[in-house]
């Protein structure tokens, strides 16, 4: 025959039990969870440094281009005012010329048309110059984009 008091005891010491092993599955959620916290919080600065990154390349590749096409600008306008009514007697040269000179007029056509501005095609690229480097490092680096 059983006894009450051995029955309640052994429940209260499987409960016991019960409640340690609990207690341990909490404490191992808790530093899952911190760990977890703690890669996020890594993974969020890796983010933030290849955005860095891109975006001094975008701005370069923007200014760069920038810079680029106000050169190819100036030089038609020079080299209009400066050759009319000259012959130029080299043809890589007079082609050259002819080539900006060209070139200056179809960007003066497409200002006039559809309002094409060097500053705007400039940030444009640099937008995309970014996104595109950003999304480059991000998987070279092996980061999800969320």
């Amino acid at each position: 025959m059983r006894n009450k008091s051995g029955v309640q005891l052994r429940g209260i010491l499987g409960h016991q039990r019960r409640r340690k092993q609990l207690d341990k599955e909490c404490a191992a959620h808790a530093e899952t969870r911190s760990r977890l916290l703690l890669l996020e919080s890594q993974r969020e600065e890796q983010r933030k440094s290849l955005f860095q990154r891109a975006a001094k390349f975008g701005k370069f590749a923007g200014n760069s281009i920038l810079t680029f096409l106000t050169l190819i600008l100036v030089g038609a306008a020079l080299a209009g005012a400066t050759i009319t009514g000259t012959q130029i007697h080299n043809f890589w040269v007079a082609s050259g010329v002819n080539v900006i000179i060209a070139a200056a007029a179809v960007w003066a056509i497409l200002n006039a048309i559809f309002g094409v501005s060097i500053l705007d095609l400039s940030r444009g690229l640099r937008t995309k110059m970014t996104a595109s480097r950003y999304t480059t490092l991000r998987h070279n680096a092996g980061i999800s984009a969320e």
